[in-house]
């Protein structure tokens, strides 16, 4: 989280990703991040998953995907 603080502003962490739940699968090497709402995961999915995937990335994640709390995954790889 301090990380993306860093890259995108203490505002932009607070609106979009202080109720998203990270989870990390060591097998898969995959991040999964869990939002509130569709529109949550579907913003940050469009508009931040150039920064998640690099700070992903220097972690050894390959894959991020993008839940929201009804549990329908919006994939990003």
């Amino acid at each position: 989280r301090k990380e993306i603080i860093e890259e995108l502003g203490e505002n932009i962490y607070k609106s979009w990703f202080s109720k998203a739940v990270a989870t990390e699968s060591e097998e898969t090497k995959t991040l999964t991040l869990t939002m509130p709402t569709r529109f949550m995961a579907d913003w940050v999915r469009n508009n931040y998953s150039h920064v998640i995937r690099g700070l992903a990335v220097r972690c050894g994640v390959k894959r991020v995907e993008y839940e929201y709390e009804q549990s329908n995954k919006l994939l990003l790889t």
